[in-house]
């Protein structure tokens, strides 16, 4: 009798299934920059002045030298585009950083195609990356805001942690905004560590961040005066 209840014991165990991760709220990837994303080359070209066969594009800006390459195009507007790209800087000295690029490309009225006119360069967007690399994952959402937002993650060095920060980038109609800058992963796989995901969120009004890892925990971001998202309590990953 009691070897049975033992053996009842662990067969519930063994198929109590685990709790799941949470689901992401939009996808995030990481940065390929080998890749060519359909459409991009037409607005490449434009932006960047760079022969339709070439995949890239150099830059020098304030006394570096970059190399963009196109990461992708989110419509803003039916008649406007935004061309997303990523740079990594020849300097790969650990203060030195590489760039995010946002140009905004009006067109024809629908699906967004050549000819482009150039309606406004922004040259250092989103999260900042050490070592002259570019940024490492992306992704872009509706949910957040009123307008397209732009998700993009690099790691960087906090003193005695490794640390991966995100930023909320609004493509807004005068220009992209940072609305948000959180810790999306604390650790190298030790026990101390964490890795987040934004899963839920209130158009215009609040974000959820769901923490897993040493611990699981939830940390909402709510926008305030200047349209900004700021965490309701002090975060929990520390160290970052």
């Amino acid at each position: 009798m009691r070897t049975a209840i033992i053996m009842a014991i662990v067969s519930a165990t063994a198929t109590t299934p685990l709790p799941a991760q949470p689901r992401a709220l939009f996808e995030i990837v990481d940065v390929d920059r080998d890749a060519v994303p359909a459409g991009t080359p037409a607005a490449f070209e434009t932006v960047f002045a760079a022969p339709s066969i070439r995949t890239d594009a150099i830059r020098r800006i304030d006394g570096e030298t970059f190399t963009f390459v196109p990461l992708a195009l989110i419509p803003i507007s039916p008649t406007r585009v935004a061309l997303v790209s990523t740079a990594a800087n020849e300097c790969t000295a650990p203060q030195c950083a590489g760039r995010t690029s946002v140009h905004y490309l009006d067109h024809d009225e629908g699906r967004p195609s050549y000819p482009y006119q150039a309606a406004g360069e922004w040259l250092d967007a989103g999260v900042k990356t050490t070592a002259g690399r570019p940024v490492a994952r992306w992704g872009h959402t509706d949910a957040i805001t009123a307008v397209p937002v732009l998700y993009t993650e690099a790691p960087t060095r906090a003193p005695g942690s490794a640390c991966t920060m995100a930023v909320l980038t609004e493509l807004a109609p005068a220009g992209p905004v940072e609305i948000a800058r959180f810790p999306v992963r604390r650790g190298d796989g030790g026990s101390a560590a964490l890795a987040g995901r934004i899963v839920a969120a209130e158009k215009g009004r609040s974000f959820t961040l769901a923490y897993t890892g040493a611990q699981a925990f939830d940390e909402t971001y709510v926008r305030g005066d200047g349209g900004r998202y700021r965490p309701v309590a002090a975060s929990r990953v520390s160290g970052c």
